[in-house]
């Protein structure tokens, strides 16, 4: 009798619901989703081999993505962290010699003061006069700093990086000095550094600084700054009046309203103003400008000479960006196929649950929520797999990226977005095409397998294979440029060449030269030294820029022209052959001062007939009192062209001739016999600290630094080879999903077809046609979009391979072999497997 109160309350809350009384609606969403979910598990459960092909293909495809959105957006982010940085310009020095022109990074010491006097519209100026390889001695250990610079006391006002000592004000003092924090920790270790004296060259500096190099991505490579107001007055007194010398990174701010292309025009007339006159003033017969680039922009420009090295390229982090979405797009189009295939069973289901009164929206939110968490799912194993693969990309990339970025905001937008798209994308065609048809057509077998279907599945499948025939045919072209770049003839002998770098004279006498060459005839004692040279410029490491006068058949006229000061026995140790004339004599006195050996090049374009009769000529300062003449040099030898620079560049007229025995010469060339070098490098060594004791053993094999001309490449090289093998992995992981649909669906006619007696090889090459057919279709797609590709990639060298059509064989090759033993593998599977078992298939 106790239920009887509670009747009536019952009845009448049924005929509520029945009349539509809402219930809580967040309750009933979720108790919806909560049940596509628990649906969306079970399937899973169901197909195992379906659901571990669909999330590791998903999670590797996540991570490429992931992966090269860090770098994009590591390499994007470089100098965006200056509060100033929209204002910040650095100056370019552009000059035009007829048909030459020479883009420069570098412009005039003087110039920023007589900008900041002139121009009220700049806001502050700095400029960094590069002091190269600098060391440090603290404690009698010397510290090596790739990179020094003497910088304004408005540097680190302008520019704004991270100090952990210190701070902007550091180089208001003549004799701070700010470093970084790597060297800071070599130095004192947990010793508070501020305040500690090192030593450079005999001069004391006092550490007012500390900067954390890896802060911030910065265009400036990060060393030493020493505070120009410690300059001694005669060094600064010649700086100031080498207008005509580019020496340094000038950087201006322009102050607020001030509009970049209205302040070109003053530039235009400051260059009027004060360049021009160091030239010949009317007598100058090419053309000077002077253009502001923004900051921001100069992490990308490879367009210049004497610039800051380790440049970004734009056009490969495009292409990485998009190699990233071709490898999803392979992840999404597997899921996708693999989807279809399945939707005979799905089908079945489909029908009985709108039977059951589904309606088709919630058919297509059962559908794209499952698909939301398989994307989710991946999502956790692509974190898994990032977390284990960013070493190695760092590795491969020359990055130092860490899982902390996985915290900033934009990434986890990133993320989001992808599980979104993926589990839209994915589920979307299984949902829309399965829940627009009937309950009887769905229950007809045939309808969700149906010949249209077979398409869909066949274009995608197609498109797998042709991007993965573009990364592979991508991959084999970018190793065959690297490979020609590493091993073509440069026109000299490259190997066995080893290249020390000389220390600078000790004390403040920068004329002391002579007292360090006799290091060359101690180390030609050495029986496995053949030959040795000193030279201020390494092939492949560019070369010094003069304007010379030249004769051509049109009349003397200034030329911009690669020159090389080396002493006379560099072009015979170098190997370089003679076209015309001899090398320079160290028995002729007047080959010292008057002589000097020109290349082929240098022939064809002044159009000399007969080049051991012409004469070059160094300018002399019209400006001094009285006017310097010409300097007139012989022409003595004439050299087959050599490749002095990268082949990135064309060669270029080159003018050698000897440097003068007061000055320096950066490096000490050996070459040295085969044999063993581990042995040899330690033998030079300590005969290099018997004749230095205090100097850094600094050697290099010309081949090694030869290499790193070709970093960008390298690195092309080793991304596209990655994504190359993802791209096949998940690609035979596509085959293999679907290979194993389609033996299922066809497993009757396989038992019937063994039944019959067809041999095994029949059945297995029946499977495999379709792919293949569909291989052969995507190629007609790929290859054309890879020749383009290719040979637009190419137009960027002055020199390079030619692409043999064996190239694409063997890529086709490769996909061909993974296809056919992917697919081959299940035909063999369903070939052998028991016929009658196959015949009672349902």
């Amino acid at each position: 009798m106790r239920g009887m109160p509670s009747a009536p309350s019952n009845y009448w809350m049924a005929k509520w619901w029945k009349r539509g009384y809402p219930p809580k609606p967040y309750s009933d969403l979720r108790s919806m989703w909560k049940n596509h979910l628990l649906i969306a598990w079970r399937s899973l459960k169901r197909d195992k081999l379906f659901a571990a092909l669909n999330i590791l293909g998903l999670a590797i495809g996540i991570t490429a993505c992931m992966l090269i959105y860090i770098y994009v957006q590591d390499e994007l982010s470089f100098d965006a962290h200056h509060a100033k940085a929209d204002r910040i310009y650095r100056i370019q020095a552009h000059y035009q010699f007829g048909d030459t022109r020479d883009d420069f990074g570098i412009t005039p010491f003087p110039i920023m003061e007589a900008l900041l006097k002139e121009y009220p519209d700049i806001e502050a100026g700095v400029s960094l006069f590069q002091l190269g390889q600098t060391t440090l001695e603290y404690n009698g250990h010397k510290y090596v700093a790739q990179d020094g610079y003497n910088a304004d006391t408005s540097t680190f006002r302008t520019f704004d990086f991270t100090f952990t000592h210190g701070g902007p004000e550091a180089l208001d003092e003549p004799d701070n000095i700010v470093i970084m924090q790597d060297m800071a920790t070599r130095m004192f270790g947990a010793e508070d550094p501020i305040g500690k004296l090192v030593t450079r060259n005999g001069r004391a500096l006092k550490v007012a600084g500390v900067i954390d190099g890896k802060a911030e991505n910065t265009h400036i490579p990060m060393g030493v700054f020493m505070s120009r107001l410690g300059m001694p007055p005669q060094a600064k007194a010649q700086l100031d009046q080498s207008w005509g010398n580019n020496s340094c990174f000038n950087y201006l701010v322009l102050a607020p309203g001030v509009d970049e292309h209205a302040f070109q025009g003053k530039m235009d007339a400051f260059v009027t103003k004060y360049i021009i006159p160091q030239w010949g003033g009317d007598q100058f017969q090419g053309s000077i400008r002077f253009n502001l680039e923004p900051l921001r922009e100069v992490h990308f420009n490879n367009e210049l000479i004497y610039d800051t090295p380790k440049k970004g390229n734009k056009a490969y982090v495009t292409l990485f960006a998009l190699v990233a979405v071709l490898v999803l797009a392979i992840a999404c189009i597997n899921y996708i196929n693999m989807s279809t295939a399945d939707a005979t069973r799905r089908a079945k289901e489909v029908a009985l649950r709108k039977v059951s009164g589904a309606q088709r929206g919630q058919l297509v939110a059962q559908f794209i929520g499952g698909s939301v968490m398989i994307a989710v799912i991946g999502i956790g194993v692509a974190l898994a797999l990032l977390w284990l693969a960013l070493p190695a990309f760092n590795s491969i990339t020359e990055k130092e990226i860490g899982m902390g970025y996985l915290l900033r905001g934009s990434f986890v937008v990133v993320v989001l977005l992808i599980v979104l798209a993926i589990g839209v994308v994915a589920g979307s065609y299984p949902a829309f095409f399965l829940s627009r048809f009937s309950p009887q057509l769905l229950l007809k077998e045939g309808i969700a397998s149906g010949a249209g279907k077979q398409r869909v599945r066949k274009v995608l499948m197609g498109a797998q294979f042709a991007i993965a025939l573009f990364m592979v045919v991508g991959t084999l072209a970018v190793f065959a440029q690297l490979h020609w770049l590493r091993t073509t003839d440069m026109g000299f002998r490259k190997e066995n060449l080893l290249s020390i770098t000389m220390p600078l004279p000790p004390g403040p006498d920068t004329l002391a030269w002579d007292k360090l060459r006799p290091v060359k005839d101690e180390l030609m004692r050495q029986s496995f030294v053949t030959g040795a040279a000193f030279t201020q410029n390494l092939p492949g490491q560019g070369s010094g820029r003069w304007v010379l006068k030249v004769n051509t058949p049109e009349g003397r006229i200034d030329k911009p022209m690669p020159t090389m000061s080396t002493d006379a026995d560099f072009p015979a140790l170098l190997g370089v052959e003679l076209a015309a004339g001899r090398y320079f004599d160290p028995a002729i006195p007047s080959d010292r001062v008057n002589a000097v050996m020109v290349n082929e090049s240098a022939v064809k374009a002044f159009g000399w007939k007969d080049p051991l009769s012409e004469k070059i000529f160094i300018p002399g300062d019209a400006q001094a009192s009285p006017p310097q003449a010409d300097q007139e040099l012989t022409v003595i030898g004439v050299l087959k062209d050599f490749h002095y620079t990268s082949l990135h560049t064309p060669i270029e007229p080159l003018v050698m001739f000897q440097s003068d025995q007061r000055y320096g010469a950066q490096n000490l060339v050996l070459r040295l016999e085969p044999g063993d070098v581990a042995t040899q490098l330690a033998t030079l060594q300590g005969e290099w600290k018997k004749l230095f004791p205090n100097a850094e053993w600094d050697a290099t094999f010309l081949t090694d630094s030869i290499a790193q001309l070709y970093q960008a490449e390298d690195k092309l090289y080793r991304v596209f080879t990655a994504f190359a093998v993802l791209t096949i992995v998940l690609t035979v992981m596509g085959l293999y999903g679907l290979a194993f649909f389609t033996t299922k669906q066809r497993t009757r006619e396989i038992g019937i077809r063994r039944v019959m007696g067809a041999p095994l090889f029949d059945i297995v090459r029946r499977l495999n046609k379709e792919f293949v057919v569909l291989l052969g279709l995507a190629l007609l797609l790929a290859f054309p979009l890879a020749y383009y590709a290719i040979g637009r990639w190419l137009e960027t060298f002055a020199y390079h391979t030619s692409i043999s059509p064996l190239l694409y064989a063997v890529a086709l090759l490769i996909t061909l072999l993974v296809t056919v033993f992917t697919v081959s593998v299940q035909a063999y599977r369903a070939a052998v497997a028991d016929p009658v078992k196959a015949l009672r298939y349902e």
